[in-house]
């Protein structure tokens, strides 16, 4: 009987993947892919392997769960029509072994709603003009619920906001201003009186996924994530400009195109997030370290 549990990560070396492959390696034996480098990191828990979605994944592994991260996204490729052919064919090719996973973990993401208009979005919104991208995430979606379906397994799908965790990158507009600001650069931004929660850390992500592969019993099986007490932008940048002592020089406009996520799904599941405030202060803590 094997001690540990076996988790298969495919995208284990994005920014994302490597936060979660660290968390996962405390309790868990990792199975990572990567399609060119390989994570710098040796552990006695963890395994890498190459994958590329236009080859087949040969792994002969006893495998009980699967957080599939990997997707052609619109940071490394081309977001058109061939997107929806990579995407889908990835997902199919691990899917398609013999693992007999007990749980599914799908990292999606909101681009599956396309252009959002309403103030509030929640997991109901009807997609809306959506991209190449949004539309291949969706494909994936539909593909694992039939799998699932068909072998009886547990399967979360995680729809998912902007990302910060323990990596500096250029992402998303909200790692743009760690970056910006931590490097004393000069920031633009718009929309300074908005509230946002549109932000997750990698450590809640990695909870809930966590948390999930234990009870394997949730209520609602589509999420969008999020944080939790939402704050006002031009604090949240504030705050960040304080805590880095940065020389930044700040400039903003008045616009009109924000949109808060409901938590009301996510707390009716008993899913755990942080507020806001407290997941800016986690990459703070992180950038300080640098």
């Amino acid at each position: 009987m094997r001690l540990k549990k076996k988790i298969l990560i495919t995208g284990g070396n994005s920014l994302i993947g490597k936060d979660l492959v660290k968390y996962f390696l405390k309790n868990y034996f990792v199975i990572s892919t990567f399609r060119e480098k390989k994570i710098a990191l040796k552990h006695s828990n963890l395994k890498q392997i190459k994958f590329d979605f236009n080859k087949n994944l040969n792994l002969n592994e006893e495998i009980d769960y699967l957080i599939h991260l990997a997707a052609s996204t619109p940071t490394n490729s081309k977001v058109n029509k061939k997107m929806l052919d990579t995407n889908k064919s990835g997902i199919i090719k691990v899917l398609n072994n013999n693992f007999n996973f007990k749980s599914l973990i799908l990292i999606s993401t909101l681009s599956v709603y396309g252009k959002i208009t309403k103030k509030i979005l929640n997991e109901n919104y009807k997609p809306y003009k959506v991209d190449y991208y949004g539309k291949s995430k969706i494909q994936m979606e539909n593909y694992l619920k039939k799998y699932a379906k068909k072998k009886s397994i547990n399967y979360l799908i995680l729809r998912l906001p902007a990302v910060i965790g323990n990596f500096k990158c250029k992402t998303t507009f909200m790692n743009r201003v760690f970056e910006k600001l931590y490097d004393n650069r000069d920031l633009f931004y718009e929309n300074p009186n908005s509230f946002t929660n549109n932000i997750i850390h990698t450590e809640t992500l990695s909870k809930i996924i966590d948390s999930f592969f234990k009870s394997c019993n949730p209520k609602n099986k589509i999420f969008n994530l999020c944080s939790g007490k939402k704050e006002r932008l031009k604090d949240i940048i504030q705050l960040i400009y304080k805590k880095f002592n940065s020389k930044s020089k700040i400039r903003s406009t008045t616009q009109n195109n924000s949109f808060l996520i409901s938590t009301k799904k996510i707390i009716a599941n008993k899913i755990k997030i942080i507020d806001t405030k407290k997941t800016i202060l986690k990459t703070i803590k992180f950038y300080k370290k640098i």
